[in-house]
């Protein structure tokens, strides 16, 4: 698996793969909203994310399989606004080495924490990548909604499984 920074190009996959991944990782409220209203996916895409080198891709092979995007939020805190992997790749890896990649991206420019909205299905998958519960938010279409936080510290190790390579990409050991 490599991760890599996302591409205007990659934006039709993208939209597509997060699709599916909502379809079935959001719980009842959110998918018959997102179905009901399949170009509130496409809306939520901004091409500054590609621009300010915001977006991590991960592949394998020629097949993206999952991404995220990685948001200023103030001055010392960044924000996960999106995190999608494809369901056949769920629980491989893939969503933790992108959640890795961004806590480096993170440090590096001197965020000390990392904030996400997280929906009820997500939270053991945060948990399990040192998130903790901050609050919940009130969102119109999304009940239960978690505002979770990583403390980053500085000098960040990813984990043992992950390695940030020179060129920008990451590399599955």
């Amino acid at each position: 698996m490599w991760i890599r920074a996302g591409r205007v190009e990659d934006l039709p996959v993208l939209v597509d793969l997060q699709r599916r991944s909502a379809l079935v990782g959001y719980p009842e409220p959110i998918r018959g909203f997102l179905a009901s209203q399949p170009e509130l996916i496409v809306q939520s895409f901004r091409h500054e994310w590609f621009t300010a080198d915001q977006v991590r891709v991960a592949t394998k092979g020629d097949h993206i399989v999952g991404f995220a995007v990685l948001e200023r939020a103030g001055p010392h805190e960044g924000e996960i606004t999106g995190l999608f992997v494809e369901p056949a790749h769920w629980r491989t890896g893939v969503g933790s080495a992108l959640v890795d990649v961004l806590v480096a991206m993170a440090s590096q420019s001197g965020a000390t924490r990392i904030s996400v909205l997280a929906n009820p299905l997500a939270l053991g998958f945060y948990a399990a990548t040192g998130f903790v519960h901050d609050r919940y938010v009130d969102m119109p279409n999304a009940p239960a909604v978690q505002r979770l936080i990583l403390e980053v510290h500085r000098n960040t190790k990813m984990r043992n499984h992950e390695r940030l390579l020179t060129d920008g990409h990451s590399k599955k050991r």
